[in-house]
């Protein structure tokens, strides 16, 4: 009885000690690799699991996992990976804000130079001035220690209600403020103001959070002043939220039209019409660009001209026509791919060719503009895909695949300078540390006379035999420098940028086109002639129009509305970025 017990027992355990030890023998020897079918995150998988099990020392996989998806993430063609900290900053961007004490700051002679503080900042209401200098931080010297401006943003920002200690030097004195830090308001809108008594001028930084909102309010403020032309300046503006981009468009393009269109592998067309009537729909309207205009400037540069609503001046823009989303992954960190491209009203899509190009090589594509002598020279732009198109009124012709071309082109000033800008900036730094109150006082209440001057600014550098040395237009441009700076420090606002708009090519211009500017279009629109617009665009055009474009009726959109409402529970626990980046 014993011995069959025994039998009955003990076989059953030999053999799963066998197959136990078998196991974990063909474990140790790599007989029970992850299995590989194909694909490339098998790939992967199996490359960290041989490194797990056979690298000679203990390693932190978790950071090379990080590093190896940052780096196959951003070799794509506008994919972005961040940090938890990475992501954190760049919201702050578009949300319009920052955390810190709330200056603007230059390195000057060794020293932390105050250049001007932020209204309503942390650093104003304790009266902080432009030309302070900051020469400790925590009772640590920063002054004449060769300290760079990334080491200041590291001693001066951190989170709200934090605070800083530095001692400030004001001319011969020396005191200690304790700063608490705040929430920084960061306008994208950065200056909006009347040219003369018809056109009005709004620079757009980026497309953040509340840009449509700054840009509404910018122009109704200017209207109120007699404006009637409008300059949308987007150079340099790189893009951001793309709900923003159609709110200012459908600010100033008619209601019912196409805007644009999106569409991707994994994402169906999305179309996106303006809805109501804006606030500058009828005046004049000019957009400036250049080779940094990229994405949500583009939407808007494309559309507008699409539209023949206004035209476009300066320079071929950067030609990124893809919307990025944003994903959240398991660790925190976030990354951002191309998920669509946008289509403007014509059908055409700015996207330059990245097919066969990693990202650097991609990026290499501007550096080839300035090899070609494009940003000179209007004849030298090339594009891969040169299929045309037309615009929607006037029928003018257009191009995608690189950018939007302008209407109006203007070659990017080269001309050269005996002073560096740099010479220029410390220059102005040191005589306004030394003659503050005096400057302020000529200047302070009389702005239109400080613009109007065209010596003052430079001979408070120069003496007046240097002067004479000077061409006519390198003496006009160095005094717009010049005030530029100054301005920057005595109204401790955006106003400075006023200056260079004496020597800007670009703005003078666009000031030469409104001025002969005859906008035949909207001056004698009705309703009938809209109709048949419509329907001669829609009717019997190409996919890129085939949805219908008249009002549906009642009872489809009711349809639509009650198939929105059944999805939103689900949209409402699905994780994903509420807005879609350009």
């Amino acid at each position: 009885m014993l011995s069959r017990l025994s039998s009955t027992i003990l076989i059953p355990f030999l053999v799963f000690a066998s197959l136990l030890l078998g196991a974990l023998f063909g474990y140790r020897m790599g007989f029970f690799a992850p299995m590989k079918p194909e694909g490339t995150g098998w790939f992967y998988e199996e490359v960290f699991f041989q490194i797990d099990e056979n690298f000679v020392d203990d390693i932190d996989l978790d950071r090379y996992q990080t590093t190896g998806a940052k780096s196959v993430v951003e070799s794509i063609p506008h994919g972005e990976y961040y940090s938890i900290e990475e992501a954190e900053k760049e919201s702050q961007s578009f949300e319009g804000r920052y955390e810190g004490i709330g200056i603007q700051f230059s390195i000057l002679k060794d020293t932390i130079f105050v250049v001007n503080t932020l209204r309503g900042g942390p650093s104003e209401r304790l009266g902080i001035q432009s030309a302070d200098r900051i020469v400790e931080v925590e009772g640590l010297n920063v002054a004449g220690v060769g300290i760079t401006q990334d080491s200041v943003v590291g001693l001066l920002m951190g989170p709200r209600n934090t605070k800083v200690n530095v001692s400030i030097m004001r001319r011969d004195s020396v005191f200690p403020l304790s700063i608490q830090r705040g929430s920084i308001a960061t306008p994208t809108v950065s200056l909006s103001y009347m040219v003369d008594a018809s056109v009005g001028y709004i620079q757009v930084d980026m497309f953040g959070a509340y840009t449509h909102e700054e840009f509404s309010r910018a122009i109704e403020s200017l209207q109120k002043q007699g404006m009637t032309k409008l300059i949308v300046d987007l150079r340099n503006n790189g893009g951001g939220y793309l709900d923003q981009a159609i709110k200012m468009l459908d600010e100033c393009i008619e209601d019912n039209r196409l805007l644009l269109y999106t569409e991707g592998r994994k994402r169906k067309r999305k179309d996106y019409f303006s809805t109501r009537p804006g606030v500058f729909e009828d005046g004049e309207l000019v957009v400036l660009t250049n080779s940094m205009s990229a994405s949500a400037s583009e939407i808007f540069a494309g559309a507008i001209q699409d539209w023949d609503r206004g035209l476009v001046i300066g320079q071929r823009t950067f030609g990124k026509g893809l919307v990025q989303e944003e994903f959240t992954l398991s660790n925190g960190d976030v990354m951002r791919l191309p998920v669509s491209k946008y289509y403007m009203p014509s059908g055409r899509c700015v996207q330059k060719p990245y097919e066969g190009k990693d990202a650097y090589e991609y990026g290499l594509e501007i550096v080839d503009r300035f090899e070609s002598d494009e940003i000179v020279d209007s004849s030298a732009i090339t594009l891969e895909d040169s299929t045309e198109y037309f615009t929607l009124i006037e029928g003018r012709t257009v191009y995608g695949g690189g950018g939007v071309i302008p209407d109006v082109f203007i070659p990017m000033d080269t001309g050269r300078v005996p002073f560096s800008r740099t010479f220029l900036r410390d220059a102005s730094y040191s005589y306004f540390s030394k003659n503050r109150e005096e400057i302020i006082e000529q200047w302070k209440n009389n702005s239109d006379a400080f613009f109007a001057d065209s010596t003052w600014a430079l001979l408070t550098v120069l003496d007046d035999t240097t002067m004479k040395s000077l061409s006519k237009e390198d003496m006009a441009w160095a005094n717009a420098s010049l005030q530029n700076l100054y301005a920057g420090m005595i109204w401790m606002g955006n106003i400075n940028r006023v200056a260079l708009h004496k020597v800007d090519k670009h703005f003078q211009e666009a000031k030469r086109v409104l001025k002969q500017y005859e906008y035949a279009l909207y001056q004698t629109k009705n309703k009938e002639d809209y109709e048949t617009l419509d329907a001669s665009i829609y009717e019997g055009e190409s996919e890129a129009y085939a949805k219908e474009y008249s009002l549906q009726p009642f009872w489809i959109r009711m349809g639509l509305l009650g198939a929105a409402t059944l999805l939103l529970g689900g949209l409402m626990f699905s994780r994903g970025s509420s807005k879609a980046l350009i």
